[in-house]
């Protein structure tokens, strides 16, 4: 009986050991996800001081409608050494929120061309990103991108092809349509 019981707790402890480090694709692209996230979150966060040194509150609130994306993995697809993962972004839509205020923000300036002053100009667009940004949040994440993405099998373990290439496409998928509105108008 004591035999029985030591085999059983011993497959116990193997099973619950390899179950804790399981190395398939989609725990492989879930992790480089949730490390990407981590990244992001790094950048949008020195990022603000910058763009928006006198009024952070409102930087961080707009930079959290692109941390604050949800994915789903769908679908795994195993070829021997090779795999793709499926995974399925829903984010806020910035672009579109973007294009909306920049949009705004000239007919304002094109009609108070010669009427208002400099901080007058300055505290509508405040007024205008913080109002865009509530609005952009209330409507929801409706903005979807789906990704495949590779991996490839060495030494016994799953790894993303391309880690850069990856986290860039990842960057896109979340931004909601930002990195399109920033590359179609050629801002650096």
């Amino acid at each position: 009986m004591k035999k029985i019981i030591s085999l059983l707790l011993s497959f116990t402890i193997i099973f619950s050991l390899t179950g804790c480090k399981q190395n398939t694709p989609k725990a492989v692209v879930e992790a480089f996800i949730e490390e990407t996230r981590k990244e992001l979150l790094e950048e949008v966060e020195k990022g603000i001081p910058e763009l928006l040194e006198e009024d952070k509150e409102k930087g961080t609130e707009f930079y959290s409608l692109i941390n604050d994306f949800d994915y789903v993995i769908d679908k795994e697809t195993i070829d021997g050494d090779n795999a793709t993962v499926g995974v399925t972004f829903k984010s806020y839509n910035v672009g579109e929120m973007m294009t909306k205020f920049m949009t705004d923000l000239f007919n304002k300036e094109l009609s108070s061309y010669t009427s208002e002053s400099k901080d007058d100009f300055e505290e509508y667009a405040a007024s205008l990103m913080s109002k865009m940004t509530k609005e952009t949040k209330k409507a929801g994440k409706t903005y979807e991108k789906y990704l495949a993405i590779t991996l490839k099998k060495e030494d016994g373990k799953w790894q993303v092809v391309n880690e850069e290439d990856t986290k860039y496409a990842i960057y896109v998928a979340v931004s909601g349509g930002l990195v399109e509105f920033v590359e179609t108008f050629g801002i650096d």
